[in-house]
């Protein structure tokens, strides 16, 4: 009778108009008594800390309950929520006098209060081997349950290799007999003997407005990217040399032994044994969207960018 009451307790309980999601992982303190009908005395004070599970798919959940004060073993209870309420339900064949229940409502979207009622009974023994006697008894504990606070995820943060110039003071000058594009006194890049391919740079500088120079991998760069103003250059300059690629196939991928930037069959750029930098380049690919690969001068271009 016990537990046909309670189940069509929760039954009828008006759970079902807006389920809330309870789902996660609980702190949750205990406090209430343990009482016996067989000993004395009667009652026992209850209190400790445990954990609880709740899962949940609209408003059916199932709760696992922690082990308590030596007074309960962890159980697994089904039942809904809704209502700023829930309630569940274990109840198992073999022991049809130990049905549990929970209930409670939902203080805030961090906290849950609420009751477990746990009848139950012992076996005690008579005296006389084998001989036991039927003694009921119950817990019954009130709970607050604290959703765990999950640790933020590993910062997602691109950090990107920059350097910031202002274009309009860039010039194409020539120092100890190499090619340069200054920035006041800085060296932005260096173009050897080749004039014209340090004139064109000068063009492409200015014609996007970039004013960040920036790199996968120092010394060395894998990759040299520039920016205008935090994002992409856009548009498109009469003469240019690119490739375009669609950023949303591109892949970083081990080809043949070494990790590229691929899309299908098409290797946008290779990083040798450094898998850590390919991915590095594919975030940042992504993240500006770049969808054109330019040079100057090929092959073995003086200057790389993306667009």
């Amino acid at each position: 009778m016990k537990r046909v009451l309670f189940a069509l307790a929760i039954a009828t309980l008006p759970l079902t108009s807006v389920a809330q999601n309870i789902a996660g992982s609980y702190d949750v303190r205990v406090n209430g008594t343990n009482h016996y009908l067989d000993i004395s005395p009667a009652q026992k004070s209850i209190s400790g800390n445990t954990t609880m599970i709740i899962t949940q798919t609209g408003e059916k959940i199932s709760v696992e309950f922690g082990s308590f004060a030596g007074a309960m073993a962890a159980t697994r209870f089904k039942g809904k929520v809704g209502n700023n309420q829930f309630a569940a339900v274990w109840w198992y064949q073999g022991s049809p006098d130990e049905t549990k229940v929970l209930w409670g409502q939902i203080k805030n979207p961090q906290t849950l209060i609420g009751k477990l009622i746990y009848p139950r009974v012992a076996y005690r023994d008579e005296g006389a081997p084998g001989t036991k006697r039927f003694v009921p008894g119950w817990v019954e504990i009130n709970f607050s349950a604290r959703k765990k606070t999950q640790p933020p995820p590993p910062s997602s943060r691109l950090k990107e290799d920059c350097i910031r110039f202002d274009y309009r003071q860039a010039k194409v000058q020539k120092i100890n007999e190499r090619w340069k594009i200054m920035v006041a006194n800085m060296s932005l890049k260096d173009f050897g003997d080749n004039a014209d391919e340090a004139r064109q740079a000068l063009k492409v500088l200015q014609k996007y407005r970039m004013n960040a120079q920036c790199f996968v991998g120092r010394p060395d760069p894998s990759m040299e990217y520039y920016l205008v103003a935090d994002r992409a250059p856009s548009g498109a300059m009469k003469g240019e040399d690119c490739l375009g690629f669609d950023p949303a196939k591109v892949q970083a991928k081990k080809v043949e032994g070494s990790w590229k930037i691929v899309e299908n069959s098409h290797w946008v750029l290779d990083f040798d044994q450094n898998a850590g930098e390919a991915r590095q380049a594919l975030r940042i690919i992504k993240k500006y969207l770049f969808g054109n690969q330019c040079f100057i001068g090929r092959p073995g271009p003086a200057m790389t960018y993306f667009r």
